[in-house]
């Protein structure tokens, strides 16, 4: 090795130097056993943000790269054969629809907080669900989605019957029942 002597050389070597350089060589060796200690902690902090998705910190999903694979928290069992769900045919547990569901709200502002108007003859709001809007007709439409976190605390990404197949065709019913 270029640099460093060889054992002829250091036996040749007064006391005194050879103490000196020993003393210098582990000088050395703790200058660089310290540096090492700390380059390796700095390895272990990027390897851990390296490890860090959106599964696995606050990150939001669009910061996880593509191109990594997700794999590795899914189960190990082979997939099923049968579909989920039951039986086709079975009627299955859904709620059976009342024959008048509809609820009156009757909303009786005094006057019009803008311009005072009289609000005695404005017209009622009727609630409906989605699936009860057929052969309505009223003069204006109001749609609204109820969405929020469940019981467990996660956010599901389902708007009820607008995702289910067939929901562009509801939302089409419910848009056209506004008069004129």
């Amino acid at each position: 090795m270029p640099g460093v002597p060889s054992a002829e050389e250091l036996s040749a070597l007064p006391a005194a130097e050879l103490a000196e350089r020993l003393a210098e060589a582990y000088r050395l060796i703790g200058e660089l056993t310290a540096q090492i200690e700390r380059l390796s902690a700095r390895v272990n902090v990027l390897e851990r943000q390296a490890r860090k998705d959106s599964s696995t910190s606050s990150r939001p999903p669009s910061s996880d790269s593509p191109y990594k694979k997700k794999g590795g928290d899914r189960s190990l069992r082979e997939r099923g054969k049968r579909r989920p769900g039951k039986q086709p045919g079975d009627p299955g547990m859904t709620m059976s629809l009342v024959d008048d569901p509809d609820e009156t709200i009757d909303c009786p502002p005094g006057a019009c907080c803008g311009c005072g108007a009289d609000l005695a003859a404005a017209p009622v709001f009727f609630i409906k669900n989605l699936e009860r809007v057929q052969g309505d007709e009223r003069d204006a439409i109001i749609l609204s989605i109820g969405y929020g976190k469940n019981a467990r605390g996660d956010l599901p990404y389902r708007f009820g019957p607008l995702l289910s197949e067939g929901g562009e065709r509801r939302l089409n019913v419910a848009v056209t029942r506004a008069d004129g």
